[in-house]
């Protein structure tokens, strides 16, 4: 079996939005900062390996948050699948920006 663990960032499915302080993004490294701390807290002391999914905002705060170092403190991170991330790379577009094989199975 697997154990997912998500997280529901400031102003996005769930919160509060726009309408009240706790959902109030200064800037996009509130994002950043709340899912290392999130994935500090509750998924690194899990078993692993572990898989990272995101799409569209959630892309851009994983590859912000791992370049800022997270990697180095999630030493179980196998993988990390981004799709539609918010991240503009014209070059990229309708190509895979990289295929795991040990996610994929298919490269």
């Amino acid at each position: 079996g697997f154990d997912v663990c998500g997280i529901d960032h400031h102003i996005h499915g769930l919160s509060e939005g726009f309408d009240s302080d706790r959902g109030y993004l200064k800037n996009a490294g509130e994002l950043v900062t709340n899912f290392s701390e999130f994935v500090l807290a509750e998924v690194v002391p899990r078993n692993g390996p572990h898989y990272v999914y995101c799409h569209s905002t959630g892309g851009l705060v994983t590859l912000l948050a791992l370049d800022r170092g997270l990697h180095a403190k999630w030493p179980k991170l196998s993988a990390v699948v981004y799709w539609a991330p918010l991240i503009r790379q014209p070059s990229a577009i309708a190509q895979p920006l990289y295929c795991c094989p040990t996610v994929a199975g298919c490269c």
